[in-house]
């Protein structure tokens, strides 16, 4: 009706980055249909998809209350929960969005990536196979594959369903790390580095590494981009470009002693 309408339009409106406007619009949605557990979610999501997550979960909280039964609300409480640490709170969630959910492969691709934060990579791979069997044509969980597969060791099968997801016009950043990290295995440095300079958002000019992109990444990714550098940093040919890499991603991150 025109409440569902009016929100599909604040969300626009939100995504064009018109916050004020977009989300005026959804206070006064909420106002006229405070009962629609759908709607409140939905705020709820996009509060939480632009960091608010304490703000979204109380309007999970409250979408959950409205109706026990509403998976849009408890999957994505539950991967908010995940984001605040609290992962029983979060498993207990997904676990009822895929009992319920028509399509569960977004709350089973939430599970497995709770799962590996838990340290259990293995049932985490294999929660993933199963999100990707329930909805194959959706990339992301085939993009988790990917990274849990790298983090399981299975490095050659996941450069090579990298490979083919890079192929895609917005191709997710961390599918170039873990294809960097294939290829410095067999020894691929330049190209490696060119997978690298895609993640950070670099290139270089006169033998120099210049930042050009926005750097936001999780601290696991930097640690996995400093140790990919830290293993040609010495070598003949490509320790230069290594190190001046090192050097600006230090004072990107705001330790220029570091980098010196």
């Amino acid at each position: 009706g025109e409440a569902n309408a009016a929100m599909s339009l604040g969300l626009m409106e939100i995504e064009a980055g018109l916050l004020r406007t977009g989300f005026g619009r959804l206070a006064k949605v909420l106002v006229e249909v405070p009962g629609d557990a759908d709607i409140v979610a939905n705020i709820g999501t996009t509060l939480w998809t632009h960091g608010a997550k304490g703000l979204a979960l109380e309007y999970l909280d409250r979408a959950v209350g409205l109706d026990p039964k509403c998976d849009l609300a408890l999957h994505n409480r539950g991967s908010v929960r995940m984001e605040l640490g609290d992962l029983d709170g979060a498993l207990s969630d997904l676990d009822q969005a895929i009992g319920i959910s028509e399509n569960p492969s977004g709350p089973r691709c939430a599970r497995a990536e709770l799962l590996w934060r838990k340290g259990d990579i293995e049932r985490a791979i294999e929660e993933i196979e199963r999100a990707v069997r329930t909805d194959p044509q959706a990339e992301y969980p085939r993009v988790v594959r990917v990274l849990l597969l790298a983090a399981g060791g299975k490095l050659d099968r996941a450069a090579q369903e990298a490979e083919e997801l890079v192929k895609k016009e917005e191709a997710d950043a961390r599918l170039l790390l873990v294809r960097a990290e294939w290829r410095l295995s067999r020894g691929e440095h330049e190209r490696a580095i060119e997978d690298l300079f895609g993640v950070i958002g670099a290139t270089r000019n006169d033998g120099q590494v210049i930042l050009v992109g926005t750097i936001d990444l999780p601290p696991q990714d930097w640690e996995r981009i400093d140790a990919a550098l830290a293993t040609i940093r010495d070598h003949e040919e490509y320790g230069g470009v290594a190190r001046s890499t090192m050097a600006a991603l230090l004072l990107a991150r705001g330790r220029p002693g570091e980098a010196r």
